[in-house]
């Protein structure tokens, strides 16, 4: 059988159907590989289960008057990967920074670099939600306790 005819009066009708089944064939596929690839990407920023190690998710401290900071970690193994972020509550400016470093229970070490200065941060696991240590920087250091946002 054929579906669009290149001669008669009707062939204009059934040409536009036969591309729509070809679009609609391939917006199918199309959709359907995007769906998988967003599935597998999905997976590894996906909420953090009761199996899931301790550290992977997303922490917040007060670090000032007007300052918060945020930590946003993936553990895997020993390793520790992610970003070591500040928001200013009255500018709205939001710096992140990527940050890598070791989880060895219940110490968590992690550092990274903000304009040219290397950052640490040492501190302690308690319990499943709370990380309190020390920010250092070069202009000194400061106290911080983490709680895990649920």
């Amino acid at each position: 059988m054929r579906l669009i005819r290149r001669t008669g009066p009707r062939s204009w009708r059934r040409a536009p159907r036969a591309r729509c089944a070809v679009r609609v064939a391939r917006t199918i596929v199309l959709v359907g590989a995007v769906g998988g690839i967003a599935g597998a990407c999905s997976s590894s920023t996906a909420p953090q289960g009761p199996g899931d190690p301790p550290l992977s998710g997303t922490w917040t401290a007060l670090c000032g008057v007007d300052v918060s900071c945020v930590l946003h970690l993936r553990e895997s193994q020993q390793t520790l990967t992610g970003t070591f972020g500040t928001r200013v509550a009255p500018t709205g400016r939001e710096y992140d920074q990527a940050a890598a470093g070791t989880f060895l229970p219940p110490d968590v070490r992690l550092q990274w670099n903000a304009d040219g200065v290397v950052n640490h941060f040492d501190g302690t696991l308690e319990g499943d939600t709370l990380i309190t240590g020390q920010v250092t920087g070069i202009g000194g250091g400061y106290p911080a306790q983490f709680r895990k946002r649920q």
